[in-house]
């Protein structure tokens, strides 16, 4: 079950500890802005925008790769360096991710639909976390 990601999720942030509900709602609203936007925008910027380009040129003038450009080579390290990021339990789910995104990114050539994609994903895994007590996705 842990390899799946479906292992007990317990610790992590849980908002519940505030005794005041502005403190509550103060810090649930920060979490949720820090993972939809601040994470999904600069994590976006950093794997597509830079290490994917940056993977099919290091020798070179990288920027002058076009956004989107599908490459064996960009794949394999994006995504493993984006598994390797996440931990042990997360890895599947990672690789499928990761995946994703990198087509979306190859089919698109946009920037702002692998940031939005990731926002939604990461705004649904909070949701998710808060609905179940799954505080450790945090």
């Amino acid at each position: 079950m842990k390899w799946l990601g479906i292992a007990k999720r317990d610790d992590g942030f849980d908002p519940g500890m505030f005794e005041s509900s502005a403190a509550y709602w103060t810090s649930l609203s920060l979490r949720f802005l820090r993972a939809a936007v601040v994470v999904a925008l600069v994590e976006e910027i950093f794997w597509r925008g830079f290490v994917m380009r940056f993977c099919m040129d290091w020798e070179g003038d990288y920027w002058k790769q076009p956004f989107g450009r599908a490459h064996w080579r960009s794949y394999l390290i994006v995504t493993g360096l984006f598994i390797v990021a996440h931990g042990a339990v997360d890895r599947p789910a990672a690789f499928v991710y990761g995946s994703l995104t990198y087509l979306l990114c190859v089919w698109s050539k946009n920037l702002g639909a692998c940031v939005i994609m990731h926002a939604v994903a990461n705004f649904l895994m909070g949701m998710y976390a808060m609905a179940y007590g799954k505080y450790g996705l945090w």
